[in-house]
């Protein structure tokens, strides 16, 4: 029994000596994992951090932490110019956070536990029956567990105009380089009642991913994100009659990973349906119907690699205008990997002085001299461009195309573009149905204003016109076009350029 006391007595010592000297560690750790997110932050290049604590003292600090964002595209949205995001944050130190408590109880041994605020939100967020969450528990192994959370909420004006959105949490974990989390957006229902009605409805989202890592810029990980769609009516008074949108499911995925700085792997994106359309008007002005596109990345065998794109739609029409399907293979061949990976550093860079507050002409000439030596390098490698197949399908017939573009350049030669035009080595093949051909002429001169009863016999006079100077060949029920660049030697239709 004596045992047993003096074992708990000691159990309780270690306990209380470590809730009193542990922070003076984990503070230290604190703040170099404060000092590392603003580092983080500031080489991304999107934003500019800067953090400063504004209080101290054994068991936590108070400090600001200031976000001003830095890409133009960010930028254009605030007219106010680049207004910061300021954060405060409220730090309380483990083992034992209790300065925290009065946020959240926890019992289990943190390194410290950050609760973030907004000037304001708090005070605007409880007028609408909602408020958030922005937390993040720093682990006493470097981990991170961060948590934003806004409960669900609603307003509404004496003009009609409404707003109601569900909760939504995200949860993220970190460690080392390496993301992972979960997520999902709640549905938000907005709209305007009265004689100029509006209504929209946004889906809720869902995002899960594993082992996200970034590196100058480049992403690489297991990614799976679902979104629901949106429905939409807006007035159009030009139109006379309500304008419906409607967006289906859209998923995408990914499964890469970072081989010898590039991510390898493949990413599928699938887009149900959109559609645009007034009314009770069974003619949509726009409507697409189960749309893909996968890109695939191989792993490098020896410094080269291969990469591909596929893309299909089953069915896309437009002003009435139909066509099904459409489908495109497209290959890029024999990349070499250290050449690629100079360029995507390259093409981050120009993305970091397009940032400058220099002037356009500056800023044009310090693209190009940034841009063109590593796509150079690239080229000498000898990459090579197949078109496997561009498909549009119509009831009148399909438009069928392929090609090949690469680069036999001799060995030890001064890349320039020049030099890259002389060795080029291209082909493209073309095939139209006849009755689509027509199809196809009659919209380009309706769209050059020709009078509706005059393009049919206008579409046959231009299809005759390009066979005749023998730019179209006839091809039983087909129209074809043959083109050919070897060193510089172009070749239409069998006929050296020029001649007939």
């Amino acid at each position: 029994m004596r045992k047993a006391a003096i074992t708990v007595a000691a159990i309780v010592a270690a306990l209380i000596v470590a809730g009193l000297l542990g922070p003076w560690y984990t503070g230290r750790t604190t703040n170099q994992q404060l000092d590392a997110a603003v580092a983080a932050i500031n080489r991304q290049g999107t934003l500019q951090a800067s953090y400063a604590r504004t209080r101290t003292s054994w068991f936590g600090q108070q400090g600001d932490l200031v976000l001003v964002p830095m890409l133009a595209s960010l930028r254009k949205f605030d007219p106010h110019g680049t207004r910061p995001l300021q954060l405060h944050l409220d730090i309380a130190y483990g083992p034992f956070p209790f300065a925290a408590w009065r946020h959240g109880f926890t019992v289990l041994p943190e390194a410290a536990v950050i609760n973030a605020r907004i000037d304001g939100l708090h005070q605007a967020l409880t007028a609408l029956g909602s408020d958030y969450v922005l937390r993040d528990v720093i682990g006493l192994t470097g981990n991170n567990h961060l948590r934003a959370q806004l409960d669900a909420g609603q307003h509404a004006d004496a003009d009609g105009t409404h707003l109601q959105w569900a909760g939504s949490r995200f949860e993220l974990d970190q460690h080392g380089a390496r993301w992972s989390g979960t997520g999902h957006s709640g549905q938000i229902d907005l709209g305007k009642s009265g004689a100029v009605a509006a209504t929209a409805r946004i889906a809720p989202l869902r995002i899960k991913f594993r082992d996200l890592e970034i590196r100058d810029g480049m992403s690489a990980g297991k990614i799976d994100m679902t979104w629901d769609g949106l429905q939409a009516s807006f007035p159009n008074h030009l139109a006379g009659a309500p304008q419906n949108i409607t967006v289906g499911k859209l998923a995408l995925s990914g499964d890469t990973h970072f081989v010898q700085g590039v991510a390898a792997g493949k990413s599928t994106l699938i887009l149900a349906s959109v559609r645009y359309a007034a009314a009770g008007n069974d003619v949509p002005f726009f409507d697409l119907e189960n749309m893909s596109l996968t890109g695939t990345t191989t792993d490098p065998q020896g410094d080269y690699l291969d990469s591909r794109l596929r893309w299909r739609i089953a069915r896309l029409s437009a002003a009435g205008k139909v066509f099904a399907p459409l489908s495109l293979d497209l290959d890029f061949a024999h990349i070499n990997v250290q050449a690629l990976r100079n360029l995507m550093l390259a093409l981050r860079r120009m993305g970091k002085l397009q940032q400058q507050n220099l002037p356009p002409q500056v800023v044009s000439q310090n693209i190009r001299a940034a841009i063109l030596p590593p796509m150079l390098d690239l080229l000498q490698h000898q990459p090579v461009l197949r078109l496997q197949q561009f498909s549009i399908g119509s009831a009148q017939g399909a438009l069928q195309a392929q090609g090949s573009a690469r680069l036999p350049l001799p060995p030890n030669a001064q890349v320039s573009p020049p030099v890259l035009m002389h060795a080029l080595d291209a082909q493209f093949s073309l095939r139209v149905a006849a009755p689509f051909a027509q199809r196809l002429a009659t919209y380009r001169l309706a769209s050059q204003g020709m009078p509706a009863d005059q393009q049919a016999a206008g579409a046959q006079q231009l299809l005759a016109r390009l066979l005749s100077q023998g730019i179209l060949l006839q091809q039983g029920a087909n129209y074809a076009l043959n083109f050919s660049d070897r060193g510089g030697a172009m070749q239409l239709n069998g006929h050296a350029l020029g001649q007939h």
